[in-house]
């Protein structure tokens, strides 16, 4: 029976963090499921080879003191860039380009970008693709053609699709900046500045916890479901792995395409519980995954209160898994901050200051303890404008930017 550890706010800034990033991108090292018995159609089981133990015991001092060092409320780790005079930005005509109006991330990342921006003089506006690349590059080609200043693109899964039409963007004179599609790692982005999140420190930071809310390393065993497709999937595999393979945990890896979540998902927990049921953890790359990841469990009959469920994003749709304990942490972040530093990074670029783009985001877990700080009180709802940090980045860029953002979000649900 898994250890009820007690729950807590952790919140993980890249630049305070210092965990060896040395694993591949892919898991080869989990445990062996014998594929026939496993594998649903567009999913697949890695297999394991086996590892030199790093560590023994219940909890190793390392996951400890590494989840114990990023614990409460967050710094305000944008102080140290100094200030910017974001008047610079002030008329200037900003397209903000979602990967479509369904997602409900992407949705609200938009619409507090084009607050925060509104707030601070410029004119943002939206625009949403239906998740082709066509979309995307009719998208750039029409902030051209009318005349836009700047384009933040939010949530593009291969932002190597754009390259020409980023090129004649640019050419044409418009900034142009990629957000939160990419690890900070990653230098492919060809546009003016790439904001990247630190993807590959999620995975560690989850593996970690799945760890200590099992009870030790020795005691887990995980089923991961893993995504394919997007781009910074490999990066969170990376973290995971980095984990895992360390401390020579019990893993298995099931993928499943990301244009078949909504039946893949489903056949590879079900497969993989099927062959063995002795799993104690679930780690979904990203929260919405648990939208057919909890039924399953369910469907099986399998106890959740022995099983941990954790995921990455924050998602408000989760919220009610959180609160009902069908999913024990989402290691959420905060769309506000990452709209405020993606304006931030803008207004540096515009005035000639060094952007600091791959500082990454606040992530913190979201467990049954801290579940209350994403309800509106106002409504009873869950809302990314009540996400437990606002306050610390809102007065943080306030007095940075010499603008007072108070009431920013207001209306944003």
């Amino acid at each position: 029976m898994r250890k009820k550890w007690m729950k807590f706010m952790a919140v993980a800034l890249s630049a305070g963090l210092a965990l060896s990033l040395a694993a591949c991108g892919s898991n080869d090292n989990a445990d062996t499921v014998q594929e026939e018995s496993v594998v649903s159609v567009d999913t697949e089981i890695s297999e394991d080879t086996e590892t030199e133990s790093v560590s023994a015991g219940a909890l190793p001092d390392e996951i400890a003191e590494a989840l114990d060092a990023v614990t409460g409320d967050p710094e305000f780790y944008a102080e140290e860039f100094g200030s910017v005079d974001v008047s610079v930005l002030a008329g200037k005509k900003v397209m903000l380009v979602a990967y479509d109006s369904t997602n409900d991330w992407c949705v609200n990342y938009v619409l507090m970008a084009q607050a925060v921006l509104d707030k601070i003089g410029a004119e943002a506006e939206i625009t949403y693709c239906d998740g082709t690349t066509d979309s995307w590059i009719q998208a750039i080609q029409n902030a051209v053609n009318q005349g836009y200043d700047a384009i933040d693109l939010f949530g593009i899964s291969d932002i190597g699709q754009l390259d020409s039409a980023i090129e004649e963007a640019k050419a044409a004179g418009v900034y142009v900046q990629d957000t939160h599609g990419t690890d900070i790692s990653d230098t492919s982005s060809n546009t003016d500045v790439s904001i990247g999140c630190d993807y590959e420190r999620a995975g560690e930071l989850m593996a970690m916890e799945a760890i200590r809310e099992v009870g030790g390393t020795e005691e887990i065993n995980c089923l991961v479901v893993a995504d394919v497709g997007w781009g910074a999937d490999a990066s969170v595999a990376e973290g995971i792995a980095n984990v895992f393979d360390e401390y020579d945990c019990s893993y298995t890896v099931a993928e499943v395409a990301i244009t078949d979540w909504t039946e893949g998902i489903g056949d590879a927990v079900r497969n993989a519980f099927i062959a063995d049921s002795t799993y104690n953890a679930v780690i979904a790359y990203y929260d919405n995954m648990c939208l057919y990841v909890v039924p399953v469990l369910e469907e099986l009959g399998m106890d959740l209160d022995e099983i941990v469920v954790g995921s990455f994003n924050g998602n408000v749709g989760l919220i009610d898994y959180v609160s009902d304990g069908s999913m024990d942490f989402d290691l959420g972040e905060s769309i506000g901050w990452c709209a405020c530093h993606a304006a931030d990074c803008m207004a540096r670029y515009f005035a000639g200051q060094d952007v600091y783009n791959d500082s990454g985001f606040a992530m913190y877990f979201i467990t049954t303890e801290n579940v209350e700080n994403y309800i509106n009180p106002e409504t009873g709802e869950a809302s990314y404008a009540y996400d437990g940090v606002q306050e610390i980045y809102l007065t943080g860029y306030s007095e940075l930017w010499g603008v007072d953002l108070t009431g920013v979000f207001d209306g944003i649900e």
